[in-house]
């Protein structure tokens, strides 16, 4: 009888113990279920809010308005998008800031935009090239062709794949170039590539005594001691405007922070305004160091980002991807928005643009 009752115990614990399990499998499948639609949900408000603004930039391209600002960042532009692009902006003294981050752009596609700044015939001042897909190659041909280019003040490459290859290219650009003032080459590996870029990127400066740049970006570059004192030289030496240094996440310490530190401190109290931002990541750095390079009155300076959230869409935008990352779906940039449509016809035998957007 005893014997019975211990099995018929068992056989209910262990129904129980399946019960449980299953209960436990359902809330996770419900929950999962609910992050997932708020991922979609956030996730269709950033495609409802890119798409728009990336048809009324067409629209307004077909009728020729005259436009200062071209964005069609996070859209993941074809070939033939990018070439329509050019065609409308070719000569147009108007556009005075073009952004396309995190537009999936690479050599091929940016073949007519290099062109058109080898001809002369655009005016840009802003251009902002963030996660894309360009590479040494296309640096390369764009550094080539904005060697002598006076109009454009500010370049944005960050998280491109650049290397040592794609620094020397920017080298041989500071060479003439003598215009640029703002630059960031942030989430690149500048040191790998088999050679040491980076030197040689600092190293044209000695024939640009005349370096107009003020604000460096250079997080999360991979950079150590040695390109962090090569970097202190050059500023003291080469750049005498520079206001804004950012290097956060690298592999430097003290024994190149120190008289990167001493540098600032200099620069600080000859009344000059020097932000440099290492405060993040950089834990070969001591506390004690870091925080001597805060501002004048012991105060970190509040980051400026090479990031462009001022308008109402963007700042939508920024709102969307954090209810994104909430959800855990990651940053909204990914979403690809769709895939685009080629058409056959003949981009330069039509004033309209032949855009299909989803």
């Amino acid at each position: 009888m005893g014997r019975k009752e211990d099995e018929a115990k068992a056989a209910a614990a262990k129904a129980e113990e399946q019960k449980r399990i299953k209960e436990e499998a359902e809330r996770k499948e419900a929950l999962a279920a609910e992050q997932q639609a708020k991922v979609d949900e956030a996730t269709n408000a950033m495609m409802e809010v890119y798409n728009a603004r990336f048809k009324k930039t067409f629209a307004d391209l077909e009728k020729e308005i005259n436009m200062e600002t071209i964005d069609v960042s996070w859209y993941n532009l074809s070939k033939k998008q990018m070439d329509d692009i050019v065609y409308r902006i070719d000569d147009m003294e108007a556009v005075q800031k073009f952004h396309a981050h995190d537009c999936n752009l690479n050599l091929d596609k940016m073949q007519q935009f290099i062109e058109m700044f080898e001809r002369g015939t655009i005016y840009i001042r802003e251009l902002w090239l963030n996660n894309n897909e360009l590479g040494d190659e296309t640096m390369g041909l764009l550094a080539d062709a904005i060697k002598t280019n006076s109009y454009l003040k500010n370049l944005y490459l960050a998280n491109n794949k650049l290397t040592c290859d794609g620094c020397t290219s920017l080298g041989e650009m500071f060479k003439t170039n003598h215009d640029l003032e703002r630059l960031s080459l942030s989430q690149n590996p500048l040191t790998e590539g088999g050679g040491d870029g980076f030197q040689v990127l600092f190293e044209s400066l000695e024939d640009n005594e005349s370096c107009g740049l003020t604000h460096l970006y250079l997080s999360n570059c991979r950079l150590g001691d040695a390109q962090i004192k090569l970097l202190t030289t050059w500023i003291a030496t080469r750049i005498p405007k520079l206001c804004h240094l950012e290097l956060y996440h690298n592999n430097f310490t003290d024994a190149s922070a120190s008289p990167l530190l001493k540098l600032v401190e200099e620069r600080r109290a000859e009344g000059n305004l020097f932000i440099c931002l290492l405060h993040q990541g950089n834990d070969g750095v001591s506390k004690e160091i870091k925080d001597k390079f805060g501002d004048r009155n012991g105060e970190f300076w509040p980051e400026e980002s090479d990031s462009e959230e001022d308008d109402d869409d963007i700042a939508y935008m920024a709102k969307a991807r954090k209810a994104l990352a909430a959800a855990g779906g990651g940053n909204g940039g990914d979403t690809g928005l769709g895939s685009n449509t080629e058409s056959d016809s003949s981009l330069h035998t039509s004033r309209s643009l032949q855009i299909t957007t989803q």
